[in-house]
């Protein structure tokens, strides 16, 4: 019979902790994150800017409930998404959000490559990619085609790799260079989408 993970007395055939056990974990590691949110904030180490928090050399969404930490130094490529949802009848635009897009490479040599985003007002993700244009100017900015070719699937381990060689080198070359002193977060291209949604119901289909 397998033992309760969390105070090891036996907990049955089908579970490897206590359901009370369970819910006391958890409460206790949202009074963990909440107590560590506040000595942030209390210690000036938490700063909101726009769409995004930073703490220390990390970055967070500022709005939802992933509370994902990501390490500025994984930062490879940031821009913004513009999505546009419009109804199919009558064909009519209705709801635009914008959103931070941060894609990150981590792990020993850059194996591990993947990406989130904050959702915010349009002002609110500008001012959290001008934030991010001081803080990793290594990284690539911008929904660019130069951007979109580096990335590409054949392309993402040398450019990922570039980036991590500009960063531990501290220089600021390339397009990373021209951005970080030319360009604002308003001027650069973003990601333009489109939805659609249906305001008639889909009809029902039997079983």
């Amino acid at each position: 019979m397998p033992l309760c993970k969390v105070c090891g007395r036996p907990a049955g055939f089908l579970s490897d902790c206590h359901p009370t056990c369970a819910a006391g974990a958890m409460r206790a590691s949202a009074e963990r994150y909440r107590a560590q949110a506040k000595a942030d904030w209390d210690s000036g180490a938490g700063q909101r800017i726009g769409a995004a928090i930073f703490v220390f050399d990390a970055v967070m969404a500022a709005r939802g409930h992933d509370g994902t930490l990501v390490p500025l130094a994984e930062l490879c490529w940031v821009y913004r998404r513009q999505i546009t949802q419009w109804n199919r009848i009558p064909p009519l635009p209705f709801l635009r959000t914008h959103e931070v897009v941060l894609h990150r490479a981590r792990g020993e040599g850059l194996t591990v490559w993947n990406r989130l985003s904050f959702y915010g007002s349009r002002e609110e993700v500008n001012r959290a990619i001008s934030e991010l244009m001081k803080r990793a100017p290594w990284a690539l900015f911008g929904y660019t085609s130069e951007a979109r070719t580096a990335m590409a699937p054949g392309r993402v381990a040398q450019t990922t790799r570039e980036i991590h060689d500009r960063r531990l080198s501290g220089a600021l070359q390339g397009a990373a260079a021209s951005l970080r002193y030319e360009a604002t977060a308003d001027s650069l291209e973003a990601e333009r989408l489109t939805a659609f949604r249906s305001i008639v119901s889909p009809p029902h289909v039997p079983d």
